[in-house]
């Protein structure tokens, strides 16, 4: 490894990523932007510093992000506070049939290989079924990918161990799990979600659309 470094997940920024990951925000933020409409009242999962924000929220009714890192949240609300239609919630995915109605949101949304973090990710998806009504685009990090993935976790400088399923050990971020297709296929149908596509992003990552 490059460094023992461990980069605090604020001080990240995009253009600090290889070319390959500032690709793959792109391509992800290019699918959901085709998969909403003026109508739809949507759920940004993991928001983050509310990078999608700008992008998303001129194109819906209604957009409402969620994350639980106050670093982020607080970047993110400033973002949101540009549009009338958008607002930040301090909340674990765990919990959203806490807070949110069935099937509340038309769409939802979660970037960046966030799901790939969940250590309870079935549980995660479960409480996006029940909150989601129509379409769900979520990424995953692809098996196979390991080498681009550590030539990320490189250049940030956090230091990682790989299991040999490719799943990614971090100080900095726990756990980053990697999926096949099959594995894919596999989780939606036992969560419920029928996919209407996969798409492998820039050799690293899958960009996943579900449905009800």
């Amino acid at each position: 490894m490059k460094s023992n470094k461990i980069v605090e997940k604020d001080e990240l920024n995009l253009e600090r990523y290889p070319k390959e990951f500032q690709k793959f925000l792109k391509k992800e933020v290019e699918i959901v932007k085709e998969l909403v409409n003026s109508d739809d009242k949507v759920l940004d999962i993991g928001c983050g510093k509310g990078r999608a924000i700008p992008e998303i929220s001129p194109l819906v009714s209604e957009y409402v992000g969620i994350d639980i890192d106050e670093n982020y949240l607080f970047q993110a609300r400033v973002f949101a506070k540009k549009f009338e239609n958008s607002r930040i919630v301090k909340l674990n995915v765990e919990n959203l049939s806490d807070s949110f109605k069935e099937n509340e949101f038309d769409k939802s949304f979660c970037l960046f290989n966030t799901i790939s973090c969940f250590k309870n990710y079935k549980k995660a998806l479960k409480e996006i079924y029940h909150v989601t009504k129509n379409k769900f685009y979520f990424s995953v990090c692809a098996k196979g990918s390991k080498n681009i993935r550590q030539k990320y976790y490189d250049m940030i400088g956090v230091e990682v161990k790989f299991d040999k399923n490719e799943t990614a050990y971090s100080k900095a971020w726990g756990q980053v799990k990697a999926f096949n297709e099959d594995e894919i296929k596999t989780l939606c149908k036992e969560i419920g979600f029928k996919i209407k596509k996969i798409i492998l992003i820039n050799g690293y990552g899958y960009g996943v659309i579900v449905c009800k």
